[in-house]
């Protein structure tokens, strides 16, 4: 009987332990941060998807080169150009993404 309360209790308290940490985060939350996350996530979600774009019309245009080669030579141009438009826009992404060195000081 004892060991049975005695789990009952141990149980009761972790629920307790991990009840007050999520209040506390909940009560951290302010109204007006909502939207500015939500902002924040779409402005996100448009940027990933505006990259994915991207992405796809170099595969496409690399197809239709690599389609149209004749030679090794071709296949080897072909690669090279969406290498080379690959990185540029990873670099121009990077760029985007970067927080300028003011930003953060006063």
């Amino acid at each position: 009987m004892k060991f049975r309360s005695g789990m009952a209790l141990a149980a009761g308290a972790a629920a307790l332990c991990l009840a007050f940490p999520a209040a506390a985060a909940d009560e951290g939350r302010t109204q007006g941060s909502e939207p500015k996350r939500e902002e924040a996530h779409q402005k996100t979600k448009e940027r990933a998807i505006a990259h994915i774009d991207a992405r796809i019309r170099i595969l496409q245009d690399t197809q239709a080169c690599v389609r149209q080669t004749t030679d090794n030579d071709g296949l080897l141009a072909c690669h090279v150009q969406e290498r080379k438009r690959s990185k540029e826009l990873r670099d121009k992404d990077r760029q985007a993404f970067q927080v300028p060195a003011s930003a953060g000081k006063p």
